[in-house]
């Protein structure tokens, strides 16, 4: 990572350098260090093909941060909450109590 940080410090006007800066970042997973560095890239770029090339890389940057970011995400639907069975108001109609039961054995009331 060093010398590719010199490198682009040596020829700030080589895109090429700053790829392959970029690619180690991506490497690294420092997906918006990569990305500021291509965008820097971008802005320097002289030639039609240099400018593909990077505007590619940011792509596919922003593609893997995303899929990563996407894994690394709870499964929302597996962990909704659902209202265990029996639970207060579960299928009673409104103002309609629950017998109070533990296993099927009525609970003394505690007074």
């Amino acid at each position: 990572m060093l010398k590719s940080l010199q490198a682009v410090q040596l020829a700030p006007s080589n895109v090429n350098y700053r790829l392959d800066t970029a690619n180690i970042l991506m490497e690294q997973e420092r997906y918006d260090d990569s990305l500021q560095v291509l965008r820097a890239a971008a802005a320097i770029a002289r030639s039609p093909l240099e400018v593909d090339v990077v505007e590619r890389v940011i792509k596919q940057v922003q593609q893997q941060e995303a899929q990563i970011e996407e894994a690394r995400a709870p499964d929302r639907r597996r962990h909704r909450y659902r209202r265990p069975v029996g639970h207060a108001g579960a299928g009673l109609e409104s103002g309609e109590q629950r017998p109070r039961q533990w296993n099927g054995v009525e609970a003394e009331a505690s007074h």
